[in-house]
């Protein structure tokens, strides 16, 4: 007799803990995607800032490549020159993004204001980009800081320049994310 009630707490004591364990499991796996979603967000911002930095240390020295065919380019950039489109494509091909759709806007400045369109940047102007992020999320109730739009820009004073450089240089114009204006954070 003993030996049946044994045998059926162990059994009840079995059916509590797959209970539990199903109870449990959801809340586990929205924290361990949670966890993965803010790393790829973070991941992402940092490889976004690196590219930004070094494309444009490339662009003020007059060392960038001769690939423009990295990406389709909307209106935005019809105005830019093959150097400004080059420099974009550095900083994209040094971009390896786990989950983003990535904005650019690349633009010249003597220092206050951007150069007009055609005006050649010269010794002691700037060259800036500025890259946004969308960041798509794997679990939707997790909410990502800024509705998953991260931003990040860098300038560097042109050392070398370029007769290929266009002074307006060029952005993503069409298809930006709602609330993504360049001139409310990039000019």
């Amino acid at each position: 007799m003993r030996h049946l009630r044994r045998r059926r707490s162990e059994r009840l004591e079995r059916g509590a803990a797959a209970v539990e364990f199903a109870l449990v499991l959801p809340i586990l796996l929205w924290l361990v995607f949670g966890i993965i979603d803010y790393g790829i967000w973070f991941a992402d911002g940092i490889t976004a800032r690196d590219a930004a930095r070094s494309a444009t240390r490339s662009a003020a020295l007059g060392s960038v490549g001769a690939n423009t065919a990295c990406r389709p380019w909307d209106s935005g950039w019809q105005n830019a020159s093959s150097f400004d489109k080059a420099t974009v494509c550095a900083a994209l091909g040094s971009m390896q993004l786990l989950g983003s759709h990535v904005y650019v806007k690349l633009l010249y400045t003597d220092g206050t204001a951007p150069l007009a369109h055609g005006q050649v940047p010269a010794r002691g102007d700037v060259a800036k980009m500025c890259i946004a992020m969308q960041q798509s999320v794997t679990m939707p109730l997790i909410p990502l800081p800024g509705g998953g739009l991260q931003f990040t820009k860098a300038a560097s004073p042109i050392d070398q320049p370029t007769l290929d450089a266009a002074g307006d240089g060029g952005n993503d114009a069409t298809n930006l994310p709602t609330g993504l204006q360049w001139s409310s954070w990039c000019d």
